[in-house]
């Protein structure tokens, strides 16, 4: 992880090199504590595939608001569609103000679904990360329309985090994925404009 005390967004890219040599932060997910977290998204219509729907933003990475966390995969780098190993650097603001630390770490694209019914990628966050584990986040078409999720299997890498967890540490990850949620959902609406309730 580094810190900064100005915004390096732009720098992000210089910072891809040393991240794609990091291993995981982990080797087995599943000894940490799993959270799942959903929100409908609102449909005019209804929807019979997700393929037909624009998630361009989705799969850019466009999930956080930028006061939050702000990011750069390295297949924007490249000028391609995201893929399965590539590393996604993120520059989050602590605390999320216009005056903050800046923390960049990075993760992973470990998965990654297109199908009719569910939209999705999963990264692990590698070494260094302020958290350890994995996020997927999803687009799901279901019989009561679309929902978007974020679900987690994670925890914080240090030990100093995971004794204050309970008192900020979880409290400030359920904020940030609450926004997480309402700009996935707006960020469908959005690119979708001809299935939002007028």
């Amino acid at each position: 992880m580094r810190i900064a005390i100005t915004n390096q967004h732009r720098r992000l890219a210089s910072f891809l090199p040393v991240f794609k040599a990091k291993p995981l932060s982990y080797t087995d997910r599943t000894r940490f504590p799993e959270h799942r977290t959903t929100v409908s998204i609102p449909m005019a219509r209804s929807i019979v595939d997700l393929r037909s729907c624009n998630v361009e933003f989705f799969f850019d990475y466009d999930i956080f608001p930028p006061q939050i966390l702000s990011a750069l995969g390295e297949w924007q780098v490249e000028n391609r569609d995201m893929r399965i190993g590539d590393v996604i650097v993120q520059q989050a603001s602590v605390p999320p103000l216009r005056i903050s630390f800046k923390c960049i770490f990075a993760v992973r694209v470990l998965d990654i679904t297109q199908s009719s019914t569910e939209m999705g990628f999963t990264y692990g966050t590698l070494a260094g990360h302020v958290e350890t584990g994995t996020s997927e986040f999803i687009l799901a078409l279901g019989n009561s329309g679309i929902s978007a999720e974020i679900h987690t299997f994670s925890q914080p890498a240090h030990r100093v985090g995971r004794l204050i967890a309970p008192a900020l540490t979880r409290p400030y990850q359920q904020y940030c994925t609450n926004r997480a949620l309402t700009h996935m959902r707006n960020g469908f609406l959005r690119a979708n404009p001809e299935n939002v309730r007028g």
